[in-house]
């Protein structure tokens, strides 16, 4: 049980820290590392951080999405 807390503990950890990356090269302009817009993102449809990842993908000239996306 403490194991599977601690998994979605470090999950939400992991989604909030992405969302903040991606917001902040967003809000100054800079270009997302290519690496960081191509990996997988299970944000849900809609979402800010799905949006954002988005919008990474598109200004490195990546496929919007991308094999393992939610």
């Amino acid at each position: 049980m403490a194991t599977r807390q601690r998994a979605r503990e470090l999950s939400e950890k992991y989604r909030k820290i992405e969302t903040m990356e991606l917001k902040l090269y967003t809000e100054v302009g800079a270009m997302v590392a290519p690496e960081m817009a191509a990996r997988p993102t299970t944000a849900r449809p809609g979402t800010e951080r799905k949006i954002l990842r988005m919008s990474a993908r598109y200004e490195n000239g990546l496929p919007l999405y991308t094999k393992g996306d939610a």
